[in-house]
């Protein structure tokens, strides 16, 4: 088992953007992106989803918590 990695997303759409990034583009992928809040937690989806391609769900899962209207 390999320990966590952390990635600051700094409760920004934007640095979450960048940190997923930096996440997905590393040599072990993780299986799970635990986010501080929803808003960082569709920005790591956007990012799996179109600019990996991948299925979110299935190929990675991604989670948020805070229970914004748009993650309804």
């Amino acid at each position: 088992m390999t320990a966590p990695v952390r990635a600051a997303g700094d409760y920004r759409i934007e640095a979450a953007t960048a940190a997923t990034r930096r996440l997905l583009a590393g040599k072990d992928r993780p299986d799970a992106i635990f986010c501080a809040n929803d808003r960082m937690a569709i920005a790591a989806i956007n990012v799996a989803r179109h600019e990996c391609g991948w299925d979110v769900g299935w190929q990675i899962s991604i989670v948020g918590y805070d229970d914004v209207p748009m993650a309804a």
